[in-house]
C-alpha cells in the first residue's frame, strides 16, 4: 500500500470564464511537466454533449521518483462546462477555439514506498513507519513537501499568466 502525505492540502484552484485554447494550455502544462522530467498519464477523459454547450473532464497524473522510498505526484483535473467551439482571428489566421467555464484544481502529493517496498510482512511495515514518522519526517516537512508546494503554485500561475488572467499569483519566485 502507497504511504501518502497531501503536501497541497487545499485544494489550488484556477476557475476562467471566457475564450481560451484548450490545444495550446494542453501542450503548454504537458510540456511543463516535461520540462520538470515527471512522467505523464492522463487517467479519465469525460465528454458529454449537452444543449447549452459541452461538459469536458480531464484526470492527469504527473509524477517523478525523487529517491527510492519517495514520488513526488500531481493529480491535475480540469472541468469544462459550457464548452462551445468559436473562431477567431488571430494574428490574422482564423483559429478554433473553446469558450465556457474552465476549473483547474492541482494536488501535490508525496507518495512513500510507492513501490511497495516495505509490504508483505509486519517487521517492513513498522520498519516505513518508523522511517516516516523518525527519519524523513524533517525532510518532509522542511525539503521535499516545501518544494512540491512551490512547484504547484509556480504550475498556478502559469496557467493563469497563460489565460492572461488580471490576478496571477507571485509565490517567491526565487524559491525552489
Amino acid at each position: 500500500m502507497v504511504f501518502q502525505i497531501d503536501v497541497v492540502p487545499e485544494r489550488i484552484a484556477i476557475k476562467y470564464k471566457g475564450v481560451f485554447d484548450f490545444g495550446a494550455l494542453y501542450k503548454m502544462m504537458r510540456a511543463w511537466f516535461e520540462e520538470r522530467e515527471f512522467d505523464f498519464d492522463e487517467g479519465r477523459y469525460k465528454h458529454k454533449e449537452k444543449d447549452i454547450g459541452a461538459e469536458i473532464e480531464i484526470d492527469w497524473r504527473a509524477y517523478r521518483s525523487v529517491t527510492e522510498v519517495f514520488q513526488e505526484r500531481f493529480h491535475i483535473h480540469f472541468h469544462m462546462w459550457d464548452i462551445r467551439e468559436v473562431e477567431i482571428v488571430k494574428e490574422g489566421k482564423k483559429k478554433k477555439v473553446f469558450k465556457g467555464r474552465l476549473m483547474i484544481e492541482i494536488k501535490g502529493i508525496i507518495d512513500l514506498d510507492y513501490e511497495n517496498q516495505f509490504e508483505g510482512s509486519f517487521v517492513k511495515e513498522k520498519w516505513r513507519n518508523f522511517l516516516v514518522d523518525f527519519i524523513y519526517r524533517r525532510d518532509i516537512d522542511t525539503i521535499w513537501g516545501d518544494r512540491l508546494w512551490y512547484v504547484a503554485h509556480k504550475l498556478q500561475q502559469r496557467i493563469k499568466l497563460f489565460l492572461q488572467m488580471e490576478s496571477h499569483s507571485d509565490v517567491y519566485d526565487d524559491m525552489w
